[in-house]
């Protein structure tokens, strides 16, 4: 049997931030440490498009690429064994994330040095878009752009190959994973969707996201449990909160203003 946990982790900070899409760093630690504890060995990212054999194995993903994932998720990691996937906002790198709502607090992004150093101790380098749009809202011609200038960008810092892709705010369509596809993306992640995610399809992998909340992993192991099925909710009413950056920008310039975003 197969069992695969592919987390979604966003700030790892002890700094207070209003969506609490982040986790703490003694949060974090108790959550390696678990997943170590339960044998969960490195989910390698060509093994999603081919076979795996029988064992428990783990993802730790980190979108938006922020400082403080370097800074005190990565040390952690590696004290344990494991690598992890981030997905900076190309267009952001060493910058703030002025991109989301954040009600004046900002975050700082890796910059190209400190990408460079986790590509050189295994971790793997993906694409969150050019400025963090709402994929599905681009003309054709900004979406090209989003993907594949993105892309060439970080391929340009790290020296290797970008084969995946986090959508922003997990959300895409038809026409997306078409242009996802035409880009030469091979991997996308998403936000989780299903009770049961199918991993026969590599440009949608669901992954858990994992939240301020959470002070354990162990609810997020058994799909039968109800306790499951209370955190597919916890993430659909965390993962609608944060698309408040997406309204604000494109639907609702009022909030914008509130939020203290830019155009």
């Amino acid at each position: 049997m197969i069992e695969l946990l592919i987390l979604q982790y966003h700030k790892v900070t002890d700094r207070f931030e209003m969506g609490g899409t982040r986790v703490t760093t003694s949060q974090f630690r108790r959550h390696v440490g678990e997943v170590s504890r339960w044998g969960y060995r490195q989910l390698e990212l060509d093994s999603l498009t081919g076979g795996l054999p029988k064992g428990r194995y783990v993802l730790f993903t980190f979108d938006d690429g922020f400082e403080c994932v370097y800074f005190n998720a990565f040390p952690v990691l590696q004290k344990y064994g494991y690598k992890g996937l981030v997905f900076p906002v190309a267009g952001f790198i060493g910058k703030e994330n002025e991109w989301d709502a954040s009600f004046g607090i900002r975050f700082r992004q890796m910059d190209a040095c400190q990408l460079r150093e986790l590509a050189k101790h295994g971790w793997w380098i993906g694409s969150h878009t050019l400025t963090h749009p709402d994929l599905r809202k681009l003309d054709d011609r900004t979406l090209k752009k989003e993907l594949i200038s993105s892309k060439k960008l970080l391929e340009d810092i790290i020296g290797a190959p970008v084969i995946s892709i986090s959508y922003p705010f997990g959300l895409y369509d038809h026409r997306v994973l078409n242009f996802v596809k035409d880009a030469g993306y091979r991997l996308g992640f998403t936000s989780r969707r299903n009770l049961v995610p199918n991993w026969s399809r590599p440009l949608e992998i669901e992954r858990q996201g994992v939240y301020l909340i959470d002070m354990s992993l162990s609810p997020k192991m058994d799909r039968t449990s109800p306790i499951f099925i209370m955190e597919s909710l916890k993430q659909i009413t965390i993962n609608q909160f944060a698309r408040l950056s997406s309204l604000a920008k494109h639907d609702l310039p009022i909030l914008r203003w509130i939020s203290g975003m830019r155009k």
